[in-house]
C-alpha cells in the first residue's frame, strides 16, 4: 500500500527549503523514503508500501532566509492481523502439560481469543474459552493446558482481530494420547491360611497395553508356580489381568506389583497380600538361672502368622509323666521372652515346653528341652535311730535315711554326734560316709564305762546337712561280759565226765551256764 505525504508552504520570500523529520529525527533509510519538490513551495513524501513500523509524527521544516516554520502530522497504517506465529494440529499425553502458541501482527495490535468447538454430531460449535487453573489464554495469545485430559481432546480455533478486516483465524486439532495407568494404586488383602487369593489388574489406555507382574519387586513367571494362574482379557478402556492363588500359605504374604505399559507412558498398582495363620512355635529355649526350687527359662520370638501375638503358655511336667490338659501350665505376656519356674522339687527332672498364641489359635508345642533341679539339704533326719551299749565302753548306734521324699538329693553321708548326758561338753561328732544300706551302723568306742550318753544324728548332701535328729539316751555296760573260760575235762567214768576250767580274767561272774 502507497503513501502519500505533502508539505505546502503558504507564503515566503525565495530562497527556500525543506526537511523531513520522524518523530524528531532523520527518517531511518530502512523505511524507503523518497522526497520529491514539485516547486518553491511544495514537498512530498513518498512510501511505496507502507506498514505498522512506518506509523510516528513525520515533521515538515521549512525555511528561507527571515525565518524557519515547521508543522507535525501523525501518520497512521492500519494493517489488518497477520500470523507472526500461526497455530498448528498438535498431540499430547493425558496428564502433561501443553502449550499452543498463536501470535499475530497488525495495527491496532491484534487481540487473540480461543475458542473450542462443542458441537455434536459433526456441527461446529465454538465456545470462547474463559481461563481457569486447567485451561488459560496467556497475554501473548499461546493457550496453556495444565494436565491435559481427555476431554481436552478436539478442535480448538485461534482468532486475531484488530477491528481491520479481514479478522485472522485458525482452526486446529488436539489428540489426547492415554497412557497406561491404573485408577487405584494400591489393594490391600488379607486370607487365612489355605483360602484362595484373587488379584485383579485393571489397566486403561490406550492399547496394545502390555502387563508384567513382580512379587516383592522380583519378576516371576506365573506359569511356573503350580498354585498360581492368570486370565487376561481386553475390556473397553484397556486391559485387565486376574491372578488366581490357590491355597495360600506363607509365601504368599508379599508385595504383588502389576506394571502397565503402552506407547505413552507406564504406571503401577500394588497388592499386598497378607496370609494369616497360627504361629510358630518359640524356638531356641534355653535355661538361663537352675536352683532347686526354680528353672529360669528364655526362648525367641516365633514367627507370628502375620497376627499380633496375645500370650505364651508354657507348660511342665515331670519326666516320668504324660502330656495332659491339667499339665500345669504359666501364661507369659507376648512383651516378655523369658519366664522363672518355681514350686518345683530338688533333683527333680522336668520336661518344659512352650506354645505360642494369637486370635487364631495356638502354636504346635515347641520340642521341650530337659531339666533336673539341683539338689537341696536334708529336709528330715534320719529315721529310726537305735542305740544299744556292747560293752562298758562302746555303744551300736544304727539308724535309716531320712524319707525318700525329703532326702533333697543322694545321701553321701552323716554326722554323727555324743556327748555325756547333762554334761556342759558341746558334742563330739563324726562324719560318716553313706554305706548305702537300708540299715546304717556305727560302733561308738572309748567311751566312759557305765555312763549315760546322749546321741543325735544328721544326714547331708551336696547341697548341705539337714536338721539334728531328736537326741536318744543310751548308757554303756557297769561290767564287759566275762570272756571265754578254758575248759578242760579232768576224767571220764563209765557214766559221767568231771570238767574242770579256769575264769577267763578277774571280771565278776553272776553265774556260769553249762
Amino acid at each position: 500500500m502507497r503513501s502519500i505525504v505533502t508539505c505546502a508552504v503558504l507564503s515566503g520570500d525565495p530562497p527556500m527549503t525543506t526537511q523531513w523529520l520522524k518523530d524528531g529525527a532523520e527518517i531511518p533509510l530502512e523505511l524507503e523514503p523518497k522526497i520529491e519538490m514539485i516547486d518553491e513551495y511544495t514537498t512530498y513524501l513518498k512510501f511505496t508500501a507502507v506498514g505498522p513500523h512506518h506509523n510516528g509524527n513525520y515533521t515538515c521544516i521549512a525555511k528561507n532566509p527571515a525565518a524557519t516554520v515547521n508543522y507535525t502530522a501523525l501518520l497512521v497504517v492500519n494493517v489488518p492481523p497477520y500470523w507472526r506465529s500461526q497455530p498448528t494440529d498438535r498431540s499430547a499425553v493425558m496428564g502433561e502439560s501443553l502449550t499452543i502458541d498463536c501470535q499475530a501482527n497488525g495495527f491496532p495490535v491484534p487481540q487473540v481469543r480461543w475458542k473450542k468447538d462443542h458441537g455434536l454430531s459433526g456441527r461446529n460449535e465454538y465456545r470462547t474459552i474463559i481461563s481457569n487453573p486447567h485451561i488459560q489464554t496467556l497475554e501473548n495469545g499461546s493457550l496453556v493446558i495444565t494436565e491435559v485430559e481427555l476431554s481436552d481432546a478436539g478442535l480448538y480455533m485461534c482468532q486475531a482481530t484488530n477491528g481491520i478486516s479481514p479478522s485472522l483465524s485458525a482452526v486446529i486439532k488436539l489428540t489426547v494420547h492415554v497412557p497406561a495407568h491404573f485408577r487405584v494404586k494400591f489393594q490391600s488383602s488379607t486370607v487365612r491360611k489355605g483360602e484362595t487369593v484373587h488379584l485383579i489388574c485393571t489397566a486403561y489406555g490406550e492399547t496394545p497395553i502390555t502387563l508384567v507382574w513382580t512379587k516383592d519387586r522380583q519378576i516371576f513367571n506365573i506359569r511356573t508356580e503350580s498354585r498360581y494362574s492368570e486370565v487376561q482379557k481386553d475390556h473397553e478402556d484397556g486391559v485387565a489381568s486376574e491372578v488366581t492363588i490357590i491355597s495360600a500359605d506363607r509365601r504368599d504374604s508379599a508385595l504383588f506389583t502389576c506394571t502397565a505399559s503402552n506407547e505413552y507412558g507406564r504406571d503401577e498398582t500394588n497388592f499386598q497380600v497378607v496370609v494369616q495363620e497360627r504361629p510358630d512355635s518359640p524356638r531356641n529355649m534355653e535355661i538361663k538361672e537352675l536352683t532347686s526350687r526354680t528353672v529360669t527359662l528364655t526362648w525367641v520370638q516365633p514367627y507370628s502368622g502375620n497376627l499380633p501375638l496375645t500370650r505364651y503358655i508354657v507348660q511342665l511336667k515331670r519326666q516320668d509323666e504324660q502330656w495332659l490338659e491339667q499339665t500345669k501350665s504359666l501364661t507369659v505376656p507376648v512383651t516378655e521372652t523369658s519366664t522363672v519356674l518355681g514350686d518345683l522339687m530338688p533333683i527333680t527332672t522336668y520336661n518344659i515346653r512352650i506354645l505360642a498364641e494369637n486370635s487364631l489359635g495356638q502354636s504346635k508345642p515347641s520340642e521341650p528341652i530337659t531339666v533336673t533341679t539341683k539338689e537341696e539339704a536334708p529336709a528330715a533326719p534320719p529315721a529310726d535311730i537305735r542305740a544299744e551299749a556292747t560293752s562298758s565302753s562302746s555303744v551300736k548306734v544304727s539308724w535309716m535315711a531320712p524319707p525318700k521324699e525329703m532326702r533333697r538329693g543322694s545321701i553321701k553321708g552323716y554326722y554323727l554326734g555324743y556327748k555325756v548326758l547333762r554334761s556342759a561338753d558341746t558334742y563330739t561328732y563324726k562324719t560318716l560316709e553313706s554305706s548305702g544300706d537300708v540299715r546304717e551302723e556305727h560302733h561308738l568306742t572309748n567311751l566312759r564305762r557305765f555312763t549315760q550318753y546322749v546321741i543325735r544324728l544328721q544326714a547331708f548332701n551336696k547341697a548341705g546337712s539337714g536338721p539334728h535328729s531328736e537326741e536318744i539316751t543310751v548308757q554303756t555296760l557297769e561290767y564287759d561280759p566275762p570272756g571265754t573260760p578254758i575248759l578242760r575235762v579232768a576224767s571220764v567214768a563209765a557214766t559221767s565226765v568231771k570238767l574242770e576250767w579256769t575264769p577267763p580274767d578277774s571280771t565278776p561272774i553272776q553265774g556260769k551256764i553249762l
